[in-house]
């Protein structure tokens, strides 16, 4: 049922086996997928329910029991529910813990966190894409000096 996303079906199932675990993931699946359903125009509302699917990806993410190729997967998730809910600090913690570190930079970019977006560029440079790099490392710069603050990168 889960492997064909009848997640509410899987969750009644899950349920009944008493797999907690499992029904916490259905139901962040479940989130998303009632997100995606929410018509663009209803800003909102749309942005409420991928916070919501977000807060629940990232719960299973930091579950004990997480395998470290589900936390990426989860952690990922998060991001890009966090990003569609215009929550881009979040999304960037989400995608540094799922060690995908361009869209980490640019969640903080997008967001004006241009603090955590440079420890990014400078902790994992060898893992951004060296044109993005370049844009990203400009992009600070002309708002450190923009706001008179001294730029070390």
């Amino acid at each position: 049922m889960f492997i064909n996303k009848h997640y509410a079906q899987a969750i009644v199932a899950f349920n009944k086996a008493g797999e907690a675990r499992q029904v916490d993931i259905c139901y962040a699946y479940l989130f998303r997928e009632d997100a995606r359903a929410v018509p663009d125009d209803q800003v909102r509302e749309r942005a409420d329910a991928f916070n919501k699917a977000g807060e629940a990806f990232s719960a299973c993410a930091n579950e004990p029991q997480s395998q470290r190729g589900e936390r990426l997967t989860y952690s990922t998730n998060a991001g890009e529910c966090f990003i569609q809910g215009h929550r881009f600090k979040e999304a960037g913690s989400c995608f540094l813990d799922a060690e995908k570190y361009s869209k980490a930079a640019c969640a903080y970019r997008e967001g004006g966190h241009f603090d955590e977006m440079v420890e990014v560029l400078e902790g994992h440079a060898d893992n951004i894409e060296a044109k993005l790099l370049a844009q990203l490392k400009k992009i600070a710069k002309m708002n450190y000096f923009k706001v008179g603050k001294p730029s070390t990168i």
